[in-house]
């Protein structure tokens, strides 16, 4: 067996995918193969198209020959083949899967979060993507390469470590010498020395998220290879035995009790998966506990890398396989949808529910907000929020995938079945078949607080900085907001409402004589409701415009337009549902065709 220890973790992105056939024995899983990457030479819109037509991170190029090594990142991959060329993959907006021309005959790469760097045959290091940099010129005679979203780093020969940004070097963690193999995490890099320890340190400042993974634990054996994810770091040591450490809560750092001799660890956002010594892959933890990660029928493989939310291995027979518990969204809705029960629009990003359960998700998918679960096969309703996304399937369960930094996807045990979600900006609120509201996620302002002695709930909404409910009496009630407690104060026209609708940090709702009225930051005009309007059937907020559906159908929109969210088109048919989303507004029209408008702007 090959093993290329000096393979660490990397960072990156895609969309589109063919299915291998049944006999891989994935189940829920599949494996990918099928789409050509954006050529070197072509322009960057056609590599956007490319990318956006159908290169996702598990979509392995046909073309892909004869692989040597392997390298994958958060939505990314790169494979260098037996002749030393480069192919790249996945999500390639940020021109993360468009190589520099006359890149030469590489030996190793090693890609970051929209970034992608390669050592050529002479020990120069050539980088693209976002932020491709200047390489000092002090930088020769390089072995490996590895790159996060802050900066790149590189070692020589002779173990001589050096890290840079925007042409400048960067100051290393005193005594770091005689490097081995290095490896960039999400906001942290790690280095094995040649007598076996680990060094790890943090590269993002302070405004990243610290769970620990940068800190080494006392008593490891000497360690040969080290991997660092998004939130957490795994090594192994000379006895084949894994250590993790870092973030736990998905079971990404309980390393299984029968794990035999180890080579190689690799990490994710939300899973690791090792290789042993017969080149058997072994996969463990996921965001959701009935669905540990899993691991298709695959043979013999001689390196395993974890990106986000999926994993590629190259095999014995020197193929590519990739595969992940997520169905990837494209970044527009490519093909025909079907019939759309409800749609629901966030930051950057989109789902619709169809008429059939499907769940269909498009947009950014960088904090993997429009990767579905696999195992959510049948949804009965969906909600979107800032960079998040949660849906109920037909046995109550529910699911919620995309940001996590503030745990807004990770639902609580005790929830049992749930009847209806609704996701804020960074949190989330559930009801459960009894009527109980239990919330969680970002608390800064409250809006977790669930007030005690609440009557059973039938309905709710979330916004940034505050949840409000409504009960099955038509009651409203709302939490939060605390630098401005007004705004969860509701006004006497709708103590009791029809519906309620949480934006920013304002409110809408409809009072039981079908009239809109909305409190709370009205600074773009979100809360002025026209005076024409008329009776309403349904309100949308968001952070800076609201929408009604009238009573004969037809839609109004008020607050901020500089993106065209609120220019409703002039032949939309009577409307049953609005979303109201930060950047645009989608609708969802009596015959279950669905219309969207609006775009965020480039400045």
């Amino acid at each position: 067996m090959t093993w290329f220890p000096w393979l660490g973790l990397a960072l990156a992105m895609a969309c589109g995918e063919s299915t291998i056939p049944d006999e891989s024995g994935l189940g829920n899983t599949r494996l990918h193969d099928g789409l050509p990457n954006a050529l070197a030479d072509e322009d960057p819109s056609d590599a956007q198209f490319l990318a956006a037509e159908g290169s996702t991170p598990t979509s392995v190029p046909a073309s892909l020959g004869a692989v040597r090594s392997l390298a994958v990142g958060l939505w990314h991959n790169c494979a260098l083949d037996t002749a030393g060329e480069v192919q790249c993959w996945g999500y390639g907006e940020r021109g993360e899967t468009r190589l520099p021309p006359a890149l030469g005959t590489a030996v190793q790469l090693g890609l970051g979060e929209a970034r992608g760097c390669a050592v050529n045959a002479a020990g120069a290091v050539r980088c693209w993507g976002v932020g491709k940099g200047i390489v000092p010129a002090t930088f020769t005679g390089v072995v490996q390469v590895v790159t996060n979203s802050q900066l790149t780093c590189a070692r020589d020969l002779r173990g001589t470590a050096g890290c840079w940004k925007d042409g400048h070097e960067e100051a290393l963690p005193a005594g770091l010498d005689h490097v081995v193999q290095l490896s960039a995490g999400g906001a942290h890099v790690c280095a094995v020395q040649g007598q076996g320890s680990v060094v790890c340190w943090q590269t993002g400042g302070s405004s990243k998220v610290d769970f620990g993974q940068s800190r080494v634990p006392a008593g490891l054996g000497p360690i040969v290879q080290v991997a660092a994810g998004p939130y957490h770091t795994c090594a192994v040591d000379s006895a084949g035995q894994v250590s993790c450490w870092g973030r736990n809560d998905a079971g990404q750092g309980q390393v299984p009790g029968e794990l035999g001799p180890i080579v190689q660890v690799t990490t994710g956002a939300f899973h690791s998966c090792a290789l042993d010594t017969e080149g058997a892959i072994h996969c463990w933890g996921g965001i959701d506990p009935e669905h540990p990660a899993s691991v298709p029928s695959l043979g013999a493989a001689r390196e395993v890398h974890a990106g986000y939310l999926h994993t590629c291995a190259l095999l014995e027979d020197d193929r590519v396989a990739c595969w992940s518990d997520y169905e990837f969204g494209p970044a527009t809705p490519l093909g025909e949808l079907g019939q759309i029960a409800h749609v629901s629009v966030g930051d950057e990003h989109t789902c619709a529910l169809t008429l059939a359960g499907k769940t269909r998700c498009w947009g950014d998918y960088r904090l993997s907000q429009t990767a579905v679960p696999r195992w959510l096969e049948e949804s009965v309703t969906l909600t979107v929020g800032g960079s998040h996304s949660c849906a109920i399937d037909v046995e109550g369960k529910l699911s919620c995938w995309g940001h996590d930094l503030d745990g807004q996807i990770h639902v609580p045990p005790a929830l049992g079945r749930a009847a209806h979600v609704a996701a804020g900006h960074r949190h989330t609120c559930a009801v459960d078949t009894s009527g109980a509201t239990q919330c969680w996620g970002w608390n800064d302002h409250g809006q977790t607080e669930v007030p005690a002695g609440l009557a059973a709930m039938r309905e709710l909404s979330a916004g940034i900085y505050l949840s409000c409910s409504l009960d099955a009496a038509g009651a409203v009630t709302c939490w939060g907001d605390r630098e401005q407690p007004a705004a969860a104060i509701v006004p006497e026209p709708v103590h009791t409402a029809k519906g309620v609708s949480v934006g920013g940090t304002h409110v809408c709702a409809i009072s039981p004589e079908d009239q809109v009225h909305c409190w709370g930051n009205g600074r773009f005009g979100q809360t002025a409701v026209p005076a024409e309007l008329g009776p309403a059937s349904e309100i949308a907020s968001n952070a800076f415009h609201s929408c009604a559906i009238t009573a004969d159908g037809q839609l109004r929109c008020w607050g901020r337009n500089d993106d065209g969210q609120g220019e409703v088109p002039p032949a939309l048919r009577p409307l049953q549902q609005v979303s109201a989303g930060r950047y645009r507004t989608c609708a969802v029209d009596l015959e279950h065709h669905m219309t969207c408008w609006g775009e965020r702007s480039d400045d």
